[in-house]
């Protein structure tokens, strides 16, 4: 890549009982592509064993260590100009740790907010509705962060914490005021991150409008889901995950979500299909093939029929053609499956 900007848009982390990894997401602006930069550190075998009994290193402990010769921490929240990036096919980005990438690197000053409109996202509405013109996630290219953009957000409303899910969810609005849903999970290797975007969220109004970078995990009912990587507030940005434990702002605990039909009878079904693999077609017996059958049931009954054939027909075949025939019934009917899933998501 030929003096290449990459502008931070957050960080991800994740890990193991001997290893933490961290992903870092850049936008490229000239081609409005989300690019990923992986590093990954092995435990050395104290911090290993003290894993095995508490949390070992999280984001905030790995801030100050360097990926490419800078700091993790200011590597995410800074645009690097570089000659020394390499980008794949599969829109990870490889960089030589060298005195010009650390010279290449400055604060991200107003650089989020002025990324082109394919990263951009400034209707929430327009961008749902592009989502469901897309085909099923399942014969899509596989590239890195394909689905992480940055939103303006103008205001938020509904700012809560679910517990049962360990989430934190709000609605937030864009300037039209069309509607995204929020919901943040606990990432035990990002502790920080809750308390910090509940923090963000709570000092954004439409007089101060936040950008915010997430990975928009498709829609439900027409809205935006969104778990957010960072935040660009009027006091900087916060890089959720990297974010060190401040204390708790105990947002109020929120209302549990009205189920969405559609979502639940696809999702019970998908795990009876779960289950029948698991055991293993030629030990379905009658405890699966009733849960089966009324998935089935339940698929019919939402207007899914096709679906509820198909999974009807693994049944037959589970029953009477034996599990050489039930393998292609049963690929058949976890496809359908999963496609109808993700055009429900869009």
């Amino acid at each position: 890549m030929r003096q290449a900007r990459l502008v931070s848009l957050g960080c991800r982390i994740s890990g193991d009982r001997t290893s933490r990894t961290a992903e870092v997401v850049f936008g490229h602006p000239g081609t409005g592509l989300p690019l990923v930069l992986r590093h990954c550190w092995e435990l050395p075998e104290p911090e290993a064993s003290a894993d095995a009994g508490g949390p070992g290193p999280v984001g905030a402990d790995l801030a100050s260590r360097r990926v490419c010769g800078i700091a993790l921490g200011r590597l995410t929240a800074s645009q690097l100009v570089t000659e020394d990036a390499v980008r794949t096919a599969g829109h990870t980005v490889l960089l030589r740790a060298s005195r010009r990438v650390a010279a290449g690197c400055t604060p991200l000053g107003a650089a989020l907010a002025e990324l082109p409109e394919a990263l951009m996202v400034n209707d929430f509405d327009a961008y749902a509705r592009s989502l469901r013109d897309l085909p099923p996630r399942q014969v899509r290219a596989r590239v890195a962060a394909d689905d992480v953009r940055v939103l303006a957000v103008h205001a938020v409303e509904e700012l809560g914490y679910d517990p049962a899910e360990q989430s934190l969810t709000a609605v937030v609005r864009d300037a039209h005021g069309h509607r995204a849903s929020l919901a943040a999970p606990y990432n035990p290797y990002g502790p920080g991150g809750l308390d910090t975007l509940a923090a963000a969220l709570t000092d954004t109004d439409r007089d101060t409008p936040c950008c915010m970078s997430a990975f928009v995990r498709g829609t439900v009912s027409g809205e935006l889901l969104l778990d957010p990587l960072a935040v660009l507030t009027r006091t900087g940005v916060m890089v959720l995950d990297l974010a060190a434990v401040t204390g708790h702002t105990d947002p109020p605990p929120v209302c549990p979500p009205i189920a969405d039909p559609l979502t639940t009878v696809l999702d019970d079904a998908t795990e009876a299909l779960a289950e029948v693999a698991h055991r293993g077609l030629r030990h379905a017996q009658g405890p699966e093939l009733r849960r089966l059958r009324d998935c089935a049931a339940a698929l019919a009954r939402t207007g899914l029929a096709d679906a509820a054939a198909r999974v009807r027909a693994l049944v037959t075949a589970l029953t009477h053609d034996g599990p050489a025939a039930a393998a292609g019934r049963w690929t058949d009917a976890h496809l359908f499956l999963l496609t109808a899933a993700s055009l429900n998501t869009h």
